[in-house]
């Protein structure tokens, strides 16, 4: 599609709005976070010591992880070695450096900015996905405000209506997530929509309201949330938002609960973010979705001429996904239905897509779905180098996938790449090869043939466009060894064919 008048119009008047996502502001004055090693938490003299040290008190600590929320009582304090601390920063600092405490961070604060309605120029069918869900369970948890009743916020077209869901709300410490600000119950709409979509109904939902009426949430709170949904069993974990801060992050509280997180295979799905910054370059970026867990679906947002959107993060290994997140149709708060834009409407449908295919799983697997929207998605010039998939989510050929066995573990790639089912129109030899193999193709017609080579996670490695031509030589001297397999986009068919790469 070629850009208009009209749609440069309509991009410079969205930018008068604010963008729907969290944006790091601040950190609480007097709370923060601690990792405490096993000999300090099997001490319980030890931990008051420490508490007594930093004239603390401790507001919750998970046992399993070692994970704690202290809050400083009063400042200045004087430590044990003479130190007078005179904020939260300094605080941290001294926490750091004992020896008893593995690790010490601030509390940021993360706040969703007001969102008013942006028109978009996109047709629906751009971000109208909706697949078949097969017969496994899965549950998703969406952390955010929360939700409201929006039985009711509908339209021809669109069903947002979620009537059944379970709870959590951490702000008023009760059961119910009730939202008093709307960005939490456009995001659920969102997500319904695509699950709603089915005869079959596989897939739940758990509201964990983590943010107040202010849009404003704490990242201890999000901590809580994320332990919750593991220990109860969700499988997909709906983060539209993220934090953001600078260095290495690797060691903080959030990645340890990511970590958990992906030790019991629960998908992470996060917005990039909407600074319009690359999250490769670590001296700014957003958290959770740069970690390097296999387990995090990063998301960036694209307009509907497959361009990133202006306010989007990106980053060539830091940001896996891109799809459509301007002007998405949802739910407003209460009544009516609004349309907002952001990477947090970008990773609402990644997430409705990972548990509908997740549904046709045998045993759900984060890595599994994040290859299937990798390996399927369609490429763009504009997107290359921008995101890993180097171009945007196609949700029907990511299900299409699913059947292709495209994203699947496998035990010996000699063998699977010798006994894959054949088809005649095409040939591929030698396999397994050293530094070359011959793509034969009998139909090619008068179409163009696209042929991309991919890893078995999905990554896109080469991408060859051949004309008109039915047999080509493809150089392969610059993988490594192991198994690779070869995409070929001919006739409106597309052709998975594996092969092994030998040194």
């Amino acid at each position: 599609m070629k850009k208009t008048i009209t749609s440069l119009l309509s991009t410079f008047i969205f930018m008068l709005y604010t963008i729907s996502a969290f944006t790091q502001s601040a950190s609480s004055a007097d709370e923060y976070l601690v990792q405490l090693p096993t000999s300090t938490v099997g001490s319980p003299a030890l931990v008051q010591d420490l508490l007594n040290d930093h004239n603390s008190s401790q507001i919750w600590f998970d046992d399993n992880l070692r994970i704690g929320l202290w809050r400083v009582m009063s400042f200045p304090y004087t430590t044990s070695d003479g130190t007078v601390i005179t904020n939260i920063n300094e605080s941290v600092i001294h926490s750091q450096d004992k020896t008893e405490i593995d690790g010490a961070d601030l509390n940021y604060k993360g706040t969703v900015p007001s969102v008013f309605s942006q028109q978009s120029n996109c047709n629906q069918s751009d971000y109208h996905i909706y697949l078949p869900q097969g017969s496994q369970s899965v549950k998703i948890a969406i952390l955010d405000t929360g939700i409201s009743d929006i039985s009711d916020n509908s339209q021809s077209g669109f069903n947002f209506s979620l009537q059944s869901y379970s709870g959590y709300d951490y702000v008023n410490e009760d059961f119910d997530p009730e939202d008093d600000h709307g960005h939490g119950s456009h995001i659920a709409g969102i997500i319904a929509d695509i699950i709603n979509y089915s005869s079959e109904q596989n897939v739940s939902l758990d509201i964990k309201k983590t943010h107040n009426s202010q849009g404003e949430g704490y990242i201890s709170t999000t901590i809580r949330a994320v332990i919750d949904c593991v220990n109860e069993g969700v499988d997909v974990i709906n983060m539209s938002f993220s934090y953001t801060a600078s260095g290495n992050q690797e060691s903080s509280p959030l990645k340890t609960v990511i970590d958990y997180a992906e030790s019991q295979g629960v998908l992470v799905i996060s917005s990039a973010g909407n600074n319009a910054i690359n999250n490769d370059n670590f001296q700014e970026a957003s958290f959770p979705a740069t970690y390097s867990n296999e387990n995090i679906i990063s998301v960036a947002s694209i307009n509907c001429y497959e361009e990133l959107s202006y306010f989007s993060n990106y980053g060539a290994t830091t940001v896996d996904l891109a799809i459509i997140g301007e002007g998405i149709m949802g739910p407003d708060l209460y009544q009516g239905i609004v349309e907002k834009s952001g990477t947090s409407q970008a990773v609402a449908i990644i997430s409705g897509l990972s548990a509908v295919l997740g549904t046709h799983l045998s045993e759900f697997s984060p890595e599994d779905i994040k290859c299937l929207f990798i390996s399927s998605s369609e490429y763009a010039t504009e997107l290359e180098g921008i995101v890993q998939a180097n171009g945007f989510v196609n949700g029907s050929k990511a299900y299409e996938s699913l059947f292709l066995g495209t994203c699947v573990d496998i035990e010996d790639p000699v063998a699977y790449s010798r006994n894959v089912e054949a088809n005649p129109d095409v040939s591929m030899f030698p396999n397994p090869a050293h530094n070359q193999i011959f793509v034969g193709i009998i139909e090619a017609g008068n179409n163009q043939t696209d042929i991309a080579i991919r890893d078995i996670q999905g990554k896109l490695i080469k991408r060859i466009t051949t004309g008109l031509r039915k047999n080509l030589a493809i150089d392969i001297s610059m993988l490594s060894e192991g198994l690779y397999y070869l995409e070929i986009l001919t006739n409106d068919t597309r052709e998975h064919l594996p092969f092994v790469k030998l040194d």
